[in-house]
């Protein structure tokens, strides 16, 4: 890449030609020049003939330079035979390794490339470098410097993510979301936004808790979202009482509308499901409110194991309420296994054999009713019911 200084070194000798040509007739006189061609003939000041020489010159250049910008464009914009990846231009060259996402396997060309480049050189590198493992010779590799100084931000940031030095990462970003905007993040917009929404994202996944103590956290799209939540149940035990206590506070003031998507709200169930209730209070009111809810949009067996469980968990259970329930949802989504399974469990409990033998003879091929009427059968068996249990538990 051609430094900037002499990007316009035509126009400044042409400046300087001009320049000494007058300079040369104040100080010496116009002159005088005549010139005789052919038959034609031109008398006038040797100033003025210079002049018009160095305007010649300058418009041959000029047409000469657009000449060869219009052949190179041509070149590039028409089709021709490539039988080698050398014949490609630069910028098409780098264009091929995108298509084929070839960071890794052709990494030297990659830095060839780049490496025509002041401002880009350190960043790439360093990043070809995170992408292969090799932190520490990424860091040293950004320690020299870029003019692109808010990239160099982003780099450090990916850093400190993949060598999980996650209180490193988030001071980091906390510190890129309180700089002042640049002309260059400007510039990129949208794609700057992006990417540092990227970055938290990724933060989020590795260290969910820690993100959740971030007074003010970015906004996540529902892909996002969806993973920290997945995250943060993965990493229930890393967190403490209050930050049990955080996340509830979180669910209760998050918009309505975010429960409407139903993955969202599923995940949000399984997190608060995975959350003690004897530590938390209402968290088993919260949990039937919203797995009523996702009842109500859509049958999902695991949302049911849930809202049945905290059923069976509430200190006084409105029977009444409960069975008139199951009979909706029976009614709403007929022919589902669970909740027969369920309704066969609450009359045998109620004590309502017949209703409940009825449902066991409808469901004649379901393993899980299969299971029962075996059960029922090697009751006087307790070796071959324990063999039962087992094969039941392993299928399960």
């Amino acid at each position: 890449m051609k430094d900037q200084p002499w990007k316009y070194r035509g126009l400044l000798l042409g400046c300087l030609a001009v320049v000494l040509i007058i300079g040369l007739s104040v100080l010496s006189g116009t002159g005088y020049a005549m010139v005789v061609w052919l038959g034609w003939q031109l008398q006038t000041t040797a100033t003025a003939l210079m002049l018009l020489i160095v305007a010649i010159i300058a418009s041959l250049v000029y047409f000469i330079r657009l000449v060869n910008r219009w052949v190179r464009n041509w070149y590039v914009r028409h089709p021709r035979h490539i039988h080698d990846y050398q014949q490609l231009l630069p910028f098409e060259q780098l264009g091929c390794l995108w298509l084929l996402n070839a960071k890794t396997t052709k990494q030297h060309d990659l830095e060839k490339i780049f490496n025509q480049s002041a401002s880009l050189k350190q960043l790439v590198n360093a990043h070809l470098l995170r992408e292969s493992g090799q932190y520490e010779h990424a860091w040293q590799v950004l320690e020299q410097g870029s003019s692109l100084a808010d990239l160099v931000l982003l780099e450090k940031a990916d850093l400190y993510i993949a060598e999980q030095r996650h209180v490193e990462a988030l001071d980091q970003l906390v510190f890129i979301a309180q700089q002042p905007v640049s002309s260059l993040v400007q510039s990129l917009a949208p794609a700057w936004q992006q990417y540092v929404q990227h970055l938290w994202a990724n933060l989020a996944t590795a260290a969910p808790w820690l993100v959740l103590a971030v007074p003010e956290r970015p906004h996540f799209n529902t892909e996002q979202k969806i993973a920290w939540l997945n995250s943060l149940q993965q990493h229930i035990g890393q967190s403490t009482p209050a930050d049990r206590i955080k996340l509830l506070d979180v669910y209760e003031h998050q918009p309505a509308e975010v429960l409407d998507n139903f993955l969202m709200a599923k995940q949000w169930l399984l997190v608060l499901n995975s959350l003690s209730s004897a530590e938390l209070d209402k968290l088993i009111a919260m949990r039937l409110t919203l797995a009523d809810t996702l009842l109500k949009q859509q049958f999902d067996p695991v949302v049911l194991a849930i809202w049945l469980q905290d059923q069976r968990q509430q200190e006084n259970l409105d029977c009444r309420y409960f069975i008139e329930r199951l009979e909706l949802l029976a009614q709403r989504y007929p022919g589902q296994p669970s909740i027969a399974l369920a309704q066969w469990h609450q009359l045998n409990a109620s004590e309502q054999h017949e209703a409940a033998e009825q449902i066991l003879q409808t469901w004649q091929q379901h393993p899980d009713f299969s299971y029962i009427r075996l059960s029922r059968t090697l009751a006087d068996q307790p070796e071959l019911l324990a063999d039962l249990d087992i094969i039941y538990q392993a299928k399960s």
